[in-house]
């Protein structure tokens, strides 16, 4: 196979929806591919493994093709289908010497076909890799058990077979493999990337959580774009040990990602959201709410029309700093007829003589600010206090001046 060009290959199953660990591996092949140490000539092709006749479903792959095109990863050949090789799976099996055990077809003491004949996976993605010319099948170190046996078919078929390579795992946080039936038992948005892009967040986060689980790229970086990632990817570098999925490490890298963004592009995750065209300010006061983009439209649903306040807020309310900063801010905006800051520069200068002013009374900062954030926001936190006082509206500041 020396001097052949490099092709790999990605072949998901369509009987669930495609969840990290497999978007992991597709990255994989990718990054291997479009690789400098690939060569111009190296191509990906996408194969639907749908040897599973029962469990595998059409709405499972369409889903599973648009996750990975909205992640950013291309192939250049397929999807094809290993159910439309039928025919030369079973002429594989014929020059194959096989043991007829009661119908449960074996080869080297495995099964590899059903009763009736149809490859089972191990047969079916021996042939394919063979038929489509797989020079390299990057995949986790749980296909292990099935190397040894889709090279003996190979073999057994009068070819060489591919390079083997078994990255190491993406594991639960308890270290149990992922499942794509890993779903959302535990409140959150699951393991699956239509979970996390439902929840939010950004693709380029996403691939760089599971670029940098794989390997190391030479640099601490977590901004790194797919080209990048190409560019540095080395097998060579791939970790030896297992890598845990971290939601917290997801969220800090997703807030990385979206402080990143222009305003436009974040207007545009933000009004697919709200259904409505966010205020520049509220965009620039989403960008510290964390590591989502439904995090950063709560932010401004919050900021816009404040909830009521839960206890925490309530508690914080009520407290006699509370009502001294409530006092000052009015005192601030004119009092009777107070009026909000025009802008944020403006909400900076407010925010400044708020605190000069407290101080003067020697009134604590901490409780004061806290207690009146919750008056105006009805939470406890939340955004940096000048956007909160940016976002203003008047009739915001005239409850306030009716509770005070």
């Amino acid at each position: 196979m020396s001097g052949a060009p490099v092709r790999a290959r990605f072949a998901p199953s369509p009987t669930g929806p495609l969840h990290v660990g497999s978007a992991r591996t597709a990255l994989l092949n990718w990054m291997f591919v479009r690789s400098p140490a690939a060569g111009a000539e190296a191509e990906l092709l996408l194969r639907i493994d749908d040897t599973d006749r029962e469990r595998s479903h059409a709405d499972f792959e369409v889903a599973i093709v648009d996750d990975l095109r909205w992640l950013g990863i291309d192939w250049d050949r397929g999807p094809v289908h290993q159910s439309d090789r039928a025919e030369r799976h079973a002429e594989a099996l014929a020059e194959l010497p096989t043991i007829d055990r009661d119908g449960a077809r074996e080869f080297e003491g495995r099964v590899i076909a059903r009763a009736d004949g149809s490859a089972l996976y191990n047969l079916a993605a021996a042939v394919d890799d063979l038929q489509d010319g797989i020079t390299h099948v990057l995949r986790g170190r749980d296909h292990l058990s099935n190397t040894e046996l889709q090279s003996a078919i190979i073999r057994a078929l009068g070819a060489e077979p591919p390079v083997y390579v078994h990255a190491p795992l993406l594991t639960l946080p308890g270290g149990a493999k992922i499942s794509k039936r890993e779903g959302h038992e535990t409140g959150g948005p699951g393991l699956t990337i239509a979970g996390l892009r439902e929840a939010g967040y950004p693709a380029s986060a996403i691939l760089n959580a599971l670029a940098l689980s794989l390997a190391d790229f030479g640099v601490d970086e977590v901004m790194l774009d797919p080209a990048a990632m190409a560019a540095r990817f080395d097998l060579a570098r791939l970790h030896s040990a297992d890598s845990r999925f971290d939601f917290e490490k997801l969220d800090w890298i997703g807030g990385q990602h979206i402080r990143a963004l222009d305003d436009e592009l974040l207007a545009r995750e933000l009004r697919s959201r709200l259904r409505f065209d966010p205020p520049t300010v509220a965009i620039v006061a989403a960008r510290t709410a964390g590591g989502t983009f439904e995090a950063c439209a709560r932010v401004v649903r919050e900021l816009l029309d404040p909830p009521e306040a839960d206890a925490a807020a309530a508690k914080l309310a009520a407290s006699p700093e509370a009502e001294a900063a409530s006092g000052a801010l009015l005192e601030l905006l004119g009092g009777a007829e107070p009026a909000p800051p025009a802008d944020l520069p403006a909400a900076d200068i407010v925010f400044g003589d708020l605190k000069a002013i407290l101080r003067e009374r020697g009134i604590p900062l901490g409780p004061a600010l806290h207690g009146l954030r919750a008056r105006l926001t009805g939470r406890a936190d939340g955004p940096e206090f000048p956007y909160v006082l940016a976002t203003l509206s008047s009739a915001r500041l005239m409850k306030l001046r009716d509770r005070a």
